[in-house]
């Protein structure tokens, strides 16, 4: 009987081209390199002369739960300890990593191909053979989800928007790959094979030869182009320092994000800065700020590098410690009418013909004029001299008074399907059956969020509950003595726009990108209904 190769659960990375020195892949923690923590392990034969191994023991550990429950239970001496393993490896001069245990932690994540995984995935796998996603979502909050499914199946039958959402990890299983049957690929690989080291030369060549690849366009996996990785190190320290302008500045477009979904047990956060640190319940750009602010960092003097993020896991002695530049989500334009994002330390360059698409699409929706109305600009201030979308709206209802009514802050509840929801049907309504919901665009996708959030449930409970058009055509007839619908049963959704007051500073409607994007999917969804939708662009004034 021949005997098996051994089977391999390979974790690995790919480094940029060039970037073959050891002491140059492994992380920087405030200026110094990680490769200091790490013992070198001798190889065996002149055959592996082309590897380098690295071993982290760690200090035993009494873990925390013990300490905790001292006052109860008399232990015995109960110690922990990991140990961590990483070897680089270089092939056609190019370098690989593979790591054991905690090691992925100590690579610099600055050196390697971002995208190295995730391609190679998206190149062997097909659309039916997927068995989990991550995904993140491309807005204010970026949120992170994970869909897992037993057995694998088709890509369309997980909840994955690829308009909306950034696809972060993708795994599954295939008879058609030459190294793996198993693969989960993000920034890194995740391989189970059965393999004999002896051949691990070859191994990183069909790596390699597979990353090349653009089976992916073919696969169903073509989307993944919209967004295109930038491994320039000039462009990324661009990015680096619009981050830094940002937190200088209080720009609310920035966006913490969620670490990573493996992190599913984070009790707290600690931010850290040289000899300044505070332990954080929620992990969010005010909390950031004050801490900036508090001990006076929030100023161009701001080393990036040095500012970090320590995650506090419930199941884990030690905390993660992540840069924030690892955990900051915006948008920007630079010369040439070049879009960017940068997320998860990864920068992304939309691409132009995606990204005309969205702006064509919108183009036919957006208007800055109302059949019957006077469309007024936005200049409006509280008695505390703070702007107001509210004061706006009752401006608005006073000077159209003869055709609308002002719906604004008027929350409805009891309604079918949502008994336990504040409804607001919309901020002012038209005698022509026009639901105008109005929001200020504050250099932040939240408030639009909630914009297009409100038409969406609107427009729905108008489709779906009689109840939803009584209360409309009462409210109406309580200001002009005359309902909205003559027909409560059977009304005629052609006759209905809902309308998107955005309101801006800019003479053109500039939206974050995945706002856009957000927008326009929105506004399929309204058009798809059988009602009409327009997007009203109100002048800012103030």
């Amino acid at each position: 009987m021949i005997a098996k190769n051994p089977t391999f659960t390979f974790v690995c990375y790919l480094f940029k081209e060039n970037e073959n020195d050891i002491n140059k892949l492994f992380k920087l923690v405030k200026g110094q390199s990680v490769i200091n923590e790490y013992d070198p392990i001798e190889v065996k034969n002149d055959n592996f002369n082309n590897i380098q191994g690295f071993i982290k023991k760690t200090e035993p550990k009494e873990p925390k739960w013990t300490k905790k429950l001292k006052t109860v239970f008399n232990f015995p001496k109960i110690e922990n300890q990991s140990n961590s393993f990483l070897f680089f490896i270089t092939v056609k001069n190019r370098t690989f990593a593979f790591t054991m245990g905690y090691s992925y932690h100590s690579i610099n994540k600055s050196k390697i191909v971002q995208d190295f995984g995730i391609k190679i995935a998206a190149n062997e796998l097909d659309m039916y053979s997927i068995k989990a996603i991550d995904a993140r979502r491309l807005d204010y909050n970026a949120k992170l989800k994970r869909e897992t499914t037993p057995n694998n199946d088709f890509m369309s039958s997980f909840d994955f928007d690829k308009n909306m959402e950034l696809l972060h990890s993708l795994s599954g299983t295939t008879d058609k790959s030459t190294f793996s049957k198993s693969l989960i690929g993000k920034d890194s690989l995740k391989v189970i094979t059965e393999l004999n080291l002896d051949l691990i030369n070859d191994f990183c060549i069909n790596l390699l030869d597979s990353y090349n690849k653009t089976n992916f366009k073919t696969n169903g996996f073509d989307f993944i182009e919209n967004l295109k990785i930038i491994d320039f190190d000039e462009e990324i320290k661009v990015a680096h320092e619009k981050l830094k302008e940002r937190i200088v500045n209080k720009d609310k477009s920035l966006t913490l994000i969620q670490p990573s979904a493996d992190y599913y047990d984070i009790d707290s956060y600690t931010i850290e800065y040289k000899n300044y640190n505070k332990k954080i319940d929620e992990l969010n750009l005010d909390t950031l700020l004050l801490f900036l602010e508090q001990n006076n960092l929030r100023n161009n003097e701001l080393n990036l590098k040095d500012l970090y993020i320590n995650i506090n896991l419930g199941n884990k002695d030690e905390p993660v410690k992540q840069s924030i530049i690892e955990l900051s989500y915006f948008e920007y334009f630079i010369k040439e009418n070049k879009k960017y994002i940068f997320t998860d330390n990864k920068l992304y360059h939309v691409k132009t013909s995606y990204y005309k698409i969205i702006d064509k699409d919108l183009e036919e929706y957006i208007t800055k004029e109302l059949k019957d109305l006077n469309v007024i600009a936005f200049n409006h201030k509280n008695e505390k001299g703070e702007l107001s979308e509210g004061i706006y709206n009752d401006d608005f209802s006073i000077k159209n008074s003869h055709i609308v009514i002002n719906l604004d802050k008027q929350n409805f509840k009891n309604i079918p399907n949502r008994p336990y929801d504040k409804i607001e049907i919309c901020d002012i309504l038209t005698k022509n059956k026009e639901f105008i919901c109005i929001k200020r665009y504050k250099n932040s996708s939240q408030s639009l969020s909630h914009l297009l959030s409100q038409c969406i449930v609107s427009c729905e409970l108008l489709i779906n509950e009689k109840k939803y058009r009584d209360i409309i055509n009462k409210s109406f007839y309580n200001v002009h003595s005359i309902g909205l619908f003559d027909d409560l049963d059977n009304i005629n959704k052609n006759e209905i726009t809902y309308i998107y007051g955005i309101i801006s500073k800019k003479e053109i409607l500039d939206l974050p990108f995945f706002s856009k994007i957000a927008l326009r999917q929105s506004i399929k969804n309204i058009v798809s209904s059988g009602i009409k939708v327009k997007v009203l662009k109100i002048d800012n004034n103030s």
